[in-house]
């Protein structure tokens, strides 16, 4: 039996972007695997398995979970079996890229944007930590691919999984809310045409991601005693909204990472604020965010401002030398031309409202960090959409080439 030519170009999408990353994190020391916000993705994970229970925290729960499960088949610390999960989770991202690039563009691109991300320097990097980046760019692939499912088939059950897996990501990261009202002004888009189908399938949507958080929710209800969606936010807002926080904004490129010693924030008052319960905390936190906002109005959009441009650097802001040229020749090529295709395909009307939706995440994933802190790391797990831009221009180029010399 003679296999299909794309079930064949999927294996080997498959085979090189597991490979790449399986190469990379099997020779880390198991120390390399721990940066900056990991023991805080850990805790929770070793609570479940040693307290039974999620305990106290400000992360949402499913990268937890899943740390937990490899933990509880394969030993709690096997990093190793962690990396090697997320280095499957990356080969099957890259699948998910191509099915992308294919629906919303051509199987050429849909090839071109899959190989781009077998290779891709920052998710190859994730790979080998305990962060949420590499589970959280898989979901947000997967929703993409699902609701280009929905445009080509509008099926009712094929609606509601699209806000399952919303909802899945959501308690990965709760910051893609964002993209939630973004995605029914696209429903609106496409059934303009007849509001009963447009409310329909925007409230089965919508239905799908409530099945999903309502559990966590409820646990949230009667741990702490009140009303919290998914992991609480305005301790982030507080931390990153204040006047020592500009420190952060204003002190140049470096050619090392920064310490993680380094303080933006009032840590005295930061650490009186923590010992408040976590609900009394939020609303101290979110008090005097706010405040400091209305005071410094100016501040805050030359805040917003600089981390804009944080967000869609080109390579590190603080980096050794090495990690800024291998960035500088992989997304300093990459974006650019990511940036010609959102425009070339939205000014094409057969390619407009899918590359629409794509164009969506970017811009509802951009806008949801502008209050927050703006860095490439927080810009990740898009980045597999907008190489399926780049992939788009790539394409186009590679058309025009061919209609000069082949006639």
């Amino acid at each position: 039996m003679k296999l299909s030519k794309e079930i064949i170009i999927v294996s080997l999408i498959f085979i090189f972007g597991f490979s790449v990353r399986f190469l990379y994190v099997i020779n880390l020391p198991f120390s390399a695997s721990f940066v900056g916000d990991s023991p805080s993705w850990e805790e929770p994970a070793l609570n479940l398995l040693l307290k039974k229970n999620y305990g106290y925290t400000k992360r949402p729960p499913l990268y937890p979970f899943i740390l937990a499960i490899i933990y509880y088949f394969f030993g709690i610390h096997n990093v190793m079996a962690v990396k090697i999960f997320q280095s499957l989770l990356g080969g099957i991202t890259c699948v998910i890229v191509y099915f992308i690039g294919k629906y919303t563009f051509s199987k050429f691109t849909g090839v071109i944007s899959s190989v781009l991300l077998c290779f891709y320097p920052y998710l190859v990097y994730y790979t080998g930590v305990i962060l949420s980046e590499v589970t959280l760019s898989f979901f947000i692939s997967l929703l993409i691919f699902s609701l280009l499912i929905v445009y080509n088939h509008p099926k009712l059950h094929f609606i509601f999984l699209s806000g399952v897996i919303l909802g899945m990501t959501a308690l990965c990261k709760p910051v893609i809310f964002a993209f939630y009202p973004f995605v029914i002004l696209w429903f609106l888009v496409n059934y303009s045409n007849s509001i009963k189908v447009f409310l329909k399938y925007s409230l089965i949507f919508s239905l799908g991601i409530i099945i999903i958080i309502f559990p966590w929710v409820m646990r949230n209800l009667f741990f702490y005693k009140g009303f919290l969606l998914i992991s609480p936010g305005w301790q982030e807002f507080w931390l990153t909204n204040n006047d020592v926080a500009i420190q952060l904004e204003t002190v140049g490129p470096k050619d090392e990472p920064a310490s993680d010693d380094w303080i933006w924030y009032p840590k005295e008052r930061f650490q009186q604020i923590l010992k408040l319960p976590m609900l009394e905390a939020e609303r101290v936190f979110r008090k005097e965010a706010i405040e400091w906002v209305k005071k410094n109005p100016k501040k805050f959009i030359w805040l917003v401002y600089r981390r804009f441009l944080r967000f869609w650097r080109l390579w590190p802001y603080m980096a050794s030398k090495r990690d800024k040229i291998i960035a500088g020749v992989t997304s300093g090529v990459y974006l650019p031309l990511a940036w010609v295709g959102i425009v070339l395909s939205l000014i094409d009307k057969n390619y407009r409202v899918k590359s629409l939706l794509l164009f969506f995440l970017l811009v509802s994933y951009t806008l949801v960090y502008l209050p927050f802190h703006g860095m490439i790391r927080y810009r990740v797990p898009i980045d597999p959409i907008v190489l399926v831009f780049t992939g788009y221009t790539l394409h186009c180029v590679y058309e025009k080439i061919k209609g000069k010399f082949i006639k």
